[in-house]
């Protein structure tokens, strides 16, 4: 097992091996110049079992400029898998490039399961992002679990990507008992091709109570389809 933190500017890393954390408060993978990685189980970068009794507070996935390859080769999550306590964590994956990730299972780029507690924001925005693909479901990304607050998929550059199941690129499932307060996918300037061959929600499949209101608008779709009418 190789442990190393991702939180400088300079960092490249070419590998098969994930990297594993646990009892953690707060996490940033910031900054990256270089990152390419392939596991053979869940968690093609990075793994991550949280077992601190707080939860995690605040998760930051930014400025990642050179994402070349990511992979889980018989598990879930690409490019980085959670499982474990959230404490009303905030979650940004922000700014990043990703040339090509996938999952064998659930989650293309990034997958959320098995977690107590909840996520109170969710924030994707100012990515760029080739190609990502997930066998099951999320082709992008997939969050099973309690998010208490808002959801939003803004001003990204690029996105494309598949998914075998349910949600070619966002797949939610979201538990909390109030449900959301707001989601919207706003001012996207290239939602490219999007697809969940033998599922529902090309783009996105939500699953939930949601309170708030669902905002559409100023996006640029060029394909989106699923297998299930």
């Amino acid at each position: 097992m190789v442990q190393r933190r991702f939180t400088k500017r300079t960092n490249r890393y070419i590998g098969k091996n994930k990297i594993k954390y646990n009892r953690i408060k707060n996490r940033n993978i910031i900054g990256n110049k270089r990152i390419s990685s392939i596991s053979s189980a869940s968690g093609g970068a990075f793994y991550i079992s949280n077992n601190d009794s707080n939860g995690l507070t605040g998760f930051n996935i930014n400025d990642n400029s050179q994402i070349e390859k990511a992979e889980s080769g018989q598990g879930a999550g690409g490019f980085m898998y959670y499982t474990g306590n959230l404490n009303k964590c905030v979650f940004n994956f922000r700014a990043n490039t990703i040339t090509s990730s996938s999952a064998k299972t659930n989650g293309g780029t990034i997958c959320f399961e098995n977690i107590n507690g909840q996520l109170r924001d969710y924030n994707f925005s100012g990515n760029t992002i080739t190609s990502t693909k997930a066998e099951g479901a999320g082709g992008l990304m997939y969050c099973d679990g309690s998010i208490s607050g808002s959801i939003k998929i803004e001003a990204n550059n690029k996105l494309g990507s598949i998914s075998g199941t349910n949600g070619g690129a966002f797949y939610i499932n979201n538990t909390d008992v109030n449900g959301l307060t707001g989601f919207a996918v706003i001012n996207n300037k290239q939602l490219g091709n999007f697809e969940a061959v033998k599922g529902l929600g090309g783009l996105l499949y939500y699953s939930g109570k949601a309170n708030g209101s669902f905002v559409f608008s100023g996006n640029t779709l060029s394909s989106s389809k699923s297998g299930i009418d």
